[in-house]
C-alpha cells in the first residue's frame, strides 16, 4: 500500500481544500494534486473576491511558468512585454468567478486564460498597428 502512495505523488484530500468548505466537488474525485491545490484554492478565493491580492499573487507564483510561456509565444520578448504578464494576471481576477472546480483544473484554467489574454493583445497591437499604416 505505501509504494502505490509514493508512486502517486503527495495528495491532499479534498476535505482539506476550501472547496469542500463550500461544498464543492472536485474534478478530480476525492483528491487534488499538491501542486494545484493552492492555485485551486486562490482561484475559489479570487472568484469571492477580486481584490484578494494575495490570493493573485499565489496565481501567479504558482503558475508563473504558464504566464511567461504565452507571453513569450504570442508576443515575443518577455523583457519587453513585462507589462503583459500584469494584464494576463488582472484578466484571470476577472474571470476568476468562471472557475468551475466540478470540471477545471485551476493551472490548464490559468494557463488557458494565459495564453488566451495574451492572443487578445497580440491582435490588439496588430490591429492598431495596421491602423497607422
Amino acid at each position: 500500500m505505501l509504494s502505490v502512495l509514493l508512486r502517486q505523488g503527495p495528495v491532499c484530500r479534498e476535505s482539506d481544500t476550501v472547496a469542500s468548505l463550500m461544498g464543492i466537488k472536485t474534478n478530480s474525485g476525492d483528491s487534488i494534486d499538491v501542486e494545484n491545490r493552492q492555485t485551486y484554492d486562490a482561484l475559489l478565493r479570487l472568484s469571492s473576491n477580486r481584490e484578494d491580492g494575495a490570493a493573485l499573487i499565489v496565481v501567479f507564483e504558482e503558475t508563473r511558468e504558464a504566464i511567461l510561456a504565452a507571453v513569450s509565444h504570442w508576443l515575443g520578448s518577455q523583457r519587453k512585454y513585462e507589462q503583459a504578464g500584469k494584464t494576463v494576471l488582472l484578466a484571470v481576477r476577472q474571470q476568476a468567478r468562471y472557475f468551475n472546480p466540478e470540471i477545471d483544473d485551476a493551472s490548464e484554467w490559468v494557463r488557458e486564460r494565459a495564453y488566451l489574454e495574451c492572443r487578445r493583445l497580440r491582435l490588439e497591437i496588430e490591429s492598431s498597428s495596421a491602423a497607422y499604416n
